[in-house]
């Protein structure tokens, strides 16, 4: 099998069955071998069921199903042990990146072990975000580098395309499923000195990201992105009484 496509979907009732009909019709048309894995997430809407009805009548998707809410790193990483392609894709169920932009990515799949879509190279094109939302996007990026020594321009953008081989022998070691979850994999990915290829896409702000609070994520995402860092340093290593028992929405900064 050429492809599995992991679609991670949190209350996508009224979109999830045309962007994935969208793209099962673009990789029949490329004759493509390949698979549709629908990651459902703590759904309190009608997505789980719209998810079987696809799978019933399409052999090509599948289902991966979870009554609690995990994030949607939690989602991605739990379907990784479904897919059975060479390569696994992972895409938004928006189609903020379109399923021709995707394909266009592993298109390229030969040239890398790793696909990465990218907002922020020259060629890319990124519409319908504020000038805000975009200044955001890039201090976040430098706050990523800063902390990890990434390279790469653009770590969040929801289309990838990993080498399967290369998942298996990290999968145990994938502990974000919040915002940092992007972070997580490449980080890890990186230290298995796998070859990442930034590819640039035409980016389109969706409706429903026009009306996600960016400020109240803000910290959010700057101290899941923090609580990676700890865990993957010596501090991660040290017995301090009481710390681990933290809880919270960003979890305990140090558990393993």
């Amino acid at each position: 099998m050429d492809l599995s496509l992991i679609i991670p979907a949190y209350n996508e009732e009224k979109t999830i069955e045309k962007v994935v009909m969208n793209y099962y019709k673009l990789f029949k048309k490329k004759k493509l071998d390949f698979e549709i894995i629908l990651s459902v997430d703590g759904c309190k809407d009608r997505t789980p069921q719209i998810a079987k009805k696809l799978a019933k009548k399409h052999k090509q998707i599948k289902t991966n199903f979870s009554k609690e809410k995990r994030g949607k790193g939690g989602g991605v990483f739990s379907a990784f042990p479904k897919a059975k392609g060479k390569f696994i894709g992972i895409t938004d169920s928006d189609e903020s990146v379109s399923p021709e932009q995707f394909y266009e990515m592993f298109s390229q799949k030969q040239n890398a072990d790793v696909v990465i879509g990218s907002r922020w190279l020259p060629q890319s094109k990124n519409i319908g975000s504020s000038l805000f939302r975009k200044f955001l996007g890039r201090g976040f990026n430098y706050y990523i580098r800063l902390l990890f020594f990434l390279p790469y321009r653009d770590t969040q953008c929801g289309s990838k395309i990993i080498k399967r081989k290369l998942i298996k022998p990290i999968q145990n070691q994938l502990r974000i499923t919040d915002w940092a979850w992007d972070i997580n994999l490449l980080y890890l990915l990186k230290k298995q000195e796998a070859k990442v290829m930034e590819y640039p896409i035409t980016w389109i702000n969706s409706d429903r990201k026009s009306k996600f609070n960016y400020k109240k994520a803000v910290l959010q995402m700057a101290l899941s992105t923090l609580r990676l860092r700890l865990i993957y340093s010596p501090i991660s290593r040290l017995r301090i009484p009481g710390l681990r028992k933290v809880k919270g929405k960003i979890y305990c900064l140090l558990e393993n």
